[in-house]
């Protein structure tokens, strides 16, 4: 129930005031035994007292029943305690609880009616005593400040109340608010033209730019999640000496103010593309033709560009998170469930091997080994689940990590050519190539039969080319159409990229992934 903590509860209102009784009563017990008398009475007061405080603590549906409940639970104990004489002091802490409770169930009013409700009924008690039953007994204090006393109680559960109903109120309205933002998400991506994919979005955005200044080069680098700036695409010819990220375009990322460089013949102008007050990219257009009005032209394309491809950069990044989320997920499932249980099984027929016939023995050996190489399987599917790039590990790194491990428990020889330049690829590219290098690498560890295994790859940010060869017996009839040559060229085309799976000279298989435009000298080995 909203608003409602453990002490609004039916259990812990009852210890408490369980504890408080049964102090009360020790106190009485001890006062009447130090004054020689019996403590028989004590027990009568009690039991009324429990019954009173067990009906308090029941749970009632309606918010006006618990309110009456309140009232009428301090009311009674105020009035049982005030009647009590000589033992009734005994017994007033007791009250705190139930008007703490009233305060915390139904808020500052309530809390503090009941409380005064509660202190008038047992000062009234008090007075309509005869005087004679408080003769030489236990003081009973000043019923006055046990009244404030009370009702600061009351006070204190309502605000512990209010503060309770702000924080839950913040919480629940934080995730209605992305539940809202989520939905209206799901329903806009529906209607986008161009979808949620910045690979997609951002050769939009160099087309329109191509409109306008169809010489040169055009580039488009992208703010990560990690604070730094990767070129995403880019188009045209680019000089063996430039890069697509150079101080232009890092200027304008830091200033948010449009940068340029160069002489009239070779130009470079430095857009930051922005959403609100944040860049989130910067084109770069480099050109020997940019007049005024194509300056212009290109800033309006920009200003038009910049929600769109913030949008697709902030669902790529969720995206992203929620995909690792998910594969550490499978990989505890994994781990902790049934390799546990694969690993158990093959304990026990070790030791079942040692207690069959000569003629079973060879026959449960086979069984373990088999059982071991789907272990095997599952410690590297757990590996690859676990593995990714993020602002320390690259794409290089983990690709390396990934075959040296690969190396290390099969019986491939791997080879392995890098070659990264200066800048990184966005992560969510990177992760992409990532995981078609792993399910080519898996295709090859369990169908191709191979002795080798060749591994290079290329960046030259935004572009990339990843090549993935063995020796081994070559495509199968189903190879191409399998789910897993699917899922690569799905991968593949959700950053851009060209897929080709053909046969390797000499025997064998050959997966080629690149992105951007590529001089068949430069990557052909």
């Amino acid at each position: 129930m909203k608003g409602q903590t453990l002490v609004d509860g039916p259990v812990l209102p009852l210890v408490l005031r369980g504890v408080l009784l049964l102090t009360g009563v020790l106190v009485a017990t001890l006062v009447l035994l130090k004054n020689n008398q019996d403590p028989a009475p004590v027990l009568g007061p009690g039991l009324t007292l429990l019954v009173v405080i067990a009906l308090g603590a029941l749970p009632l549906p309606a918010p006006n029943a618990r309110v009456m409940q309140s009232f009428v639970e301090i009311s009674a104990l105020g009035f049982i305690i005030g009647s009590i004489g000589t033992l009734g002091p005994s017994f007033v802490p007791l009250m705190l609880v139930p008007a703490f409770a009233a305060g915390q169930r139904a808020g500052l009013a309530i809390g503090t009616g009941a409380a005064a409700a509660g202190g008038l009924s047992w000062v009234l008690a008090v007075l309509s005593s005869p005087p004679a039953a408080f003769d030489g007994a236990f003081p009973i204090g000043n019923p006055l400040l046990w009244t404030v006393v009370l009702v600061a109680t009351g006070l204190i559960g309502g605000w512990v109340r209010r503060l309770t109903l702000q924080t839950q109120g913040v919480s629940d309205g934080a995730y209605a608010d992305a539940f809202r933002l989520l939905s209206e998400l799901q329903e806009v991506a529906r209607d986008l033209s161009l979808g949620l994919d910045p690979t997609t979005l951002g050769n939009a955005l160099l087309e329109d730019v191509a409109r306008v200044q169809p010489e040169g080069r055009r580039s488009l680098a992208v703010r990560t999640a990690e604070d730094r700036l990767a070129p995403l695409v880019a188009s045209g010819s680019l000089a063996d000496e430039d890069t697509d990220v150079d101080d232009t375009t890092l200027r304008a990322w830091s200033s948010g103010r449009r940068e340029s460089e160069g002489d009239p013949g070779q130009r470079r102008e430095a857009f930051p593309v922005r959403m609100g007050s944040q860049v989130v990219a910067v084109l770069t257009v480099r050109s020997s033709g940019l007049t005024r009005d194509d300056v212009a032209s290109l800033e309006t394309v920009v200003a038009d560009a910049g929600p769109r491809l913030a949008a697709a950069l902030t669902f790529d990044e969720v995206r992203r998170l929620a995909t690792v989320d998910e594969r550490l997920r499978l990989a505890r499932e994994i781990h902790d469930g049934i390799a546990q249980e694969l690993a158990s099984v093959g304990y026990l027929l070790d030791d079942l091997a040692e207690r069959v016939p000569d003629d079973a023995s060879t026959e449960v050996k086979d069984v373990r080994d088999h059982v071991r190489r789907v272990t095997g399987e599952l410690r590297l599917s757990i590996f690859d689940l676990r593995s990714g790039v993020d602002d320390e590990i690259g794409l290089g790194t983990a690709l390396t990590e990934h075959v040296q491990r690969l190396g290390q428990q099969s019986d491939l020889v791997v080879h392995t050519v890098l070659d990264e330049h200066g800048h990184r690829l966005p992560a969510a590219v990177e992760v992409e190539l990532l995981r078609v290098a792993q399910e080519a690498v898996t295709n090859v560890r369990k169908h191709a039969q191979a002795n080798n295994l060749w591994v290079e790859c290329t960046v030259d940010a935004p572009r990339a080319w990843l090549r993935i060869a063995d020796d081994g017996i070559g495509l199968q009839t189903a190879g191409p159409q399998s789910m897993g040559m699917r899922g690569m060229r799905e991968r593949a085309r959700r950053i851009g990229g060209d897929l080709h799976v053909q046969a390797r000279a000499g025997g064998g298989t050959v997966v080629e992934i690149s992105i951007g435009d590529w001089d068949e000298e430069t990557i052909t080995p």
